[in-house]
């Protein structure tokens, strides 16, 4: 009975040792893919500051191009404010028979310095003001 007692007790270490291979292979391998996914995800995270800094980019051009815009059709607003008084001052010079009522001279430099003006200096402030954030 002794020897097959030994025998089993040395089958079963047997079969218990090769268990405990079978985990430690397992284990190995199972480290291996943790260091796969690991290198994945380092991978795809490069991959997403990398777009994220592509999207933060375009955000950035479209928002200097959109100050670009409004300063240019503030300014051309003036401009155009400005060359209509030139033209209405002219024609009202030379439809009035030399002569230039005081009243619209006033009106027009009252709506240049009062109206118009400022709407021009507080837009191009907003907008040069807030092209630094």
């Amino acid at each position: 009975m002794t020897d097959d007692s030994s025998s089993d007790a040395l089958a079963a270490g047997s079969v218990a040792q090769e268990d405990v291979l079978g985990l430690i292979e397992e284990a190995k391998r199972l480290q291996s893919d943790a260091a796969k996914l690991k290198q994945n995800v380092e991978k795809e995270s490069d991959k997403s500051e990398e777009i994220d800094n592509r999207i933060k980019g375009m955000r950035a051009e479209e928002e200097t191009e959109v100050r670009k815009f409004v300063t240019k059709t503030v300014i051309s607003g003036y401009g155009s404010v400005i060359v209509g008084s030139i033209i209405l001052v002219v024609l009202v010079f030379f439809a009035g028979g030399k002569t230039f009522p005081t009243e619209l001279g006033e009106w027009l430099h009252d709506l240049l310095l009062a109206t118009v003006l400022p709407v021009v200096t507080l837009v191009l402030g907003y907008y040069f003001g807030s092209s630094s954030k």
